[in-house]
């Protein structure tokens, strides 16, 4: 996630995650779970 955040411009992790749970009301760990669960 650290990665990520940081390739698509973000540079506060916390904001990040804050963004992406309200966007998919998951946090990113949540996110990857779920994706990696239906594969």
């Amino acid at each position: 996630v650290y990665d990520i955040c940081f390739a698509v411009g973000f540079n506060n992790i916390n904001y990040f995650n804050r963004l992406f749970k309200q966007q998919t009301g998951l946090s990113p760990l949540q996110y990857r779970k779920k994706v990696l669960r239906i594969k």
